[in-house]
């Protein structure tokens, strides 16, 4: 959760936890995993909007590390490659 919350590299990590970077990885793929089985599904997400006044969906490019040969990752504009993430929420910041 550091990773994603911090944007902390894996090298990082293993220092602070004193564990190995090939560990810290698996943990990253693990925890994906699991926050991605956790979301809702767009068809529920839709049924739910129906339901309120208004939306909030807003987006932001996130810093990735990628190597040259994933050009769909490469922000032109940004000069590095980057994933961009867009966000649904409710008027009191729930995410939906």
């Amino acid at each position: 959760m550091a990773h994603l919350r911090c944007g902390y590299a894996c090298a990082q990590l293993a220092a602070g936890f004193r564990i190995g970077i090939a560990t810290v990885c698996r943990y990253l793929r693990e925890v994906v995993v699991v926050l991605a089985a956790l979301t809702p599904t767009l068809t529920k997400a839709m049924k739910t909007i129906r339901t309120k006044a208004f939306v909030i969906l807003d987006g932001t490019l996130l810093p990735i590390d990628r190597i040259a040969a994933d050009t769909p990752y490469y922000s032109g504009k940004h000069k590095r490659h980057r994933m961009n993430v867009q966000v649904l929420s409710d008027p009191f910041g729930r995410l939906l």
